[in-house]
């Protein structure tokens, strides 16, 4: 038996991370967007894609940085963008 990642071990769908940038950008505007990238630490070089596989840490990293940059606190945040999330599974 393997042992149970840790909370944030586990990886992500690169269509999270596709929801997330427009998120930002639509909320904020592509410049926000670049900047945050810019400016976050990430383990993955490569542009984020849908197939694709990343640490659910690089999602951390970047939602901590557009906080930051745009002085939000990360639990408003994270509400925000769950709400986006549910609504696209929804088809809204």
């Amino acid at each position: 038996m393997r042992p149970r990642p840790g909370r944030w071990d586990a990886a992500l769908k690169g269509s999270i991370f596709i929801l997330f940038e427009e998120f930002v950008t639509g909320s904020f505007g592509e410049a926000v967007y670049e900047e945050v990238l810019d400016e976050t630490v990430l383990e993955t070089s490569e542009p984020f894609v849908g197939p694709g596989t990343y640490p659910a840490t690089d999602l951390l990293a970047l939602v901590t940085t557009a906080c930051r940059k745009l002085d939000q606190p990360v639990a408003d945040a994270v509400r925000a963008f769950g709400r986006v999330c549910l609504g696209h599974q929804a088809g809204t």
